[in-house]
């Protein structure tokens, strides 16, 4: 319902996640993106994503990745270590927004295979 379409979102996990994150976040109520969320942000021409999930939500947010990079959309796979947005607080998630960069085809296959960047 408040989410801006022409502006980059960010997917989460919960909506604690949404709260510390502020800006433009969707939370998930869980791991999977569900199909309608898919469509929505297909067809409204988002240009850029951050996914901001649970570490232990790394494959499911690699599928993620996946989908939109392969939909011509920039991704920006946030790195939280064992944190999660509500416990890392809006401070430091600002700081990660700033340095971060879209995720590319092959990044995102080393970080199936287990290679990290």
């Amino acid at each position: 319902l408040f989410i801006n379409w022409d502006k980059p979102i960010t997917i989460v996990e919960g909506v604690f996640d949404a709260i510390a994150v502020k800006r433009n976040a969707i939370p998930l109520f869980g791991k999977i993106i569900l199909d309608n969320l898919k469509k929505q942000i297909i067809e409204k021409q988002v240009k850029n994503i951050y996914i901001a999930l649970d570490t232990d939500a790394r494959s499911k947010a690699l599928d993620i990745c996946q989908y939109f990079i392969d939909n011509g959309i920039n991704v920006y796979l946030m790195q939280l270590g064992t944190k999660d947005p509500s416990e890392i607080g809006y401070k430091e998630i600002l700081q990660k927004y700033a340095c971060i960069e879209p995720i590319t085809g092959n990044d995102l296959m080393l970080k199936k295979i287990g290679i990290s960047l």
